[in-house]
C-alpha cells in the first residue's frame, strides 16, 4: 500500500522521518518454491518495444519514467531489438517519454502504476526533430500481457468507505474471489495470547494456513508464529493494495 498525497502532512506528524508505506498481499501456493515466495516487493515494472513508423526495432532510443508526484526521473535505453524495461518503481503517476535522434519525441501522460504492476507501454516513433513532441493520454491495458498473473488492487475508496473490523486495512484481502479467513475454517486459527488483537490470516483457492504472503513496502510482514499478517498501518494511511 501507498501513502496518498493528500494525507502526506497527516503522516509526517505521525512518522518523522517521512517513510512512505506500500502494502503487498501476493496469495502463495504450496508449491511454490523460496525464490518465488520472496519475489515481490511491492514495486511496479514497465517494459515494452520503440519501433519506427514501418515497424522496424529501434536500439538505442532514451526511454525515461518521470514520477510526476516526487519529479523522480528513471531514464533506460533500448536494446538491440528495440526492447526496455524500467524496473522496481514506487507506484503513483507517471509520463514515459521517448527519445531518439532522428525521431520526434514521444510520451505517455497519466500512467498509473499500482504495487506489483508489470505494465506493457510500445512506442511508434515518427520522423523529426527532438524538439518536436507527441504527446498521448496513456490508457488502461485491455489484457495483461506482460505476465500470466491472476491479480487485484483495492483502492483507497474502497479502503476509506468500506467497513474495517479493528480498522485492520490487511483484512480487505478477504475481497479477492477465491479467498477466505482461514481462523474461521477447520484447522485453522490463532492463539490469542500469544498473537495480536487485529492479525488476519487468508488462505486462497484451497491453501492452508502460512500459505499467504504479507510485505509491508516490499518487506517481510508476518508473525512466524502462527504464519499470519503482522499488523499493518490503519486505513487512513493506505492508498492501496
Amino acid at each position: 500500500m501507498t501513502l496518498s498525497n493528500g494525507k502526506n502532512i497527516r503522516l509526517n506528524q505521525l512518522f518523522p522521518n517521512n517513510f512512505t508505506t506500500m502494502l503487498a498481499v501476493a496469495a502463495l501456493f504450496l508449491m511454490v518454491g523460496a525464490q518465488g515466495l520472496f519475489a515481490q516487493t511491492g514495486r511496479a515494472n514497465i517494459s515494452g518495444t520503440v519501433t519506427d513508423a514501418q515497424g522496424a526495432v529501434v536500439a538505442g532510443a532514451t526511454v525515461t519514467a518521470s514520477n510526476t508526484a516526487t519529479g523522480l526521473v528513471t531514464p533506460t535505453t533500448t536494446n538491440g531489438s528495440g526492447a526496455y524495461s524500467i524496473l522496481q518503481l514506487i507506484p503513483g503517476t507517471y509520463t514515459i517519454k521517448v527519445e531518439k535522434e532522428g525521431f520526434g519525441a514521444q510520451e505517455q501522460e497519466n500512467v498509473t502504476l499500482t504495487a506489483e504492476q508489470n505494465l506493457g507501454a510500445d512506442f511508434a516513433l515518427r520522423p523529426g526533430k527532438v524538439s518536436e513532441k507527441v504527446t498521448v493520454e496513456a490508457g488502461a491495458e485491455l489484457v495483461h500481457t506482460e505476465s500470466a498473473e491472476l491479480s487485484q488492487t483495492i483502492n483507497e475508496h474502497a479502503i476509506t468507505e468500506l467497513p474495517l473490523n479493528g480498522r485492520n486495512p490487511a483484512s480487505l484481502v478477504l475481497l479477492t474471489p477465491g479467498t477466505i479467513d482461514v481462523f474461521q475454517r477447520p484447522g485453522g486459527g490463532a492463539q490469542t495470547y500469544t498473537t495480536f488483537p487485529t492479525e488476519t490470516a487468508a488462505s486462497t483457492n484451497g491453501g492452508r494456513q502460512g500459505s499467504t504472503l504479507y510485505l509491508l513496502d516490499g518487506a517481510y510482514n508476518m508473525d512466524n508464529y502462527v504464519l499470519a499478517a503482522s499488523p499493518f498501518p490503519n486505513p487512513d494511511a493506505t492508498q492501496e493494495f
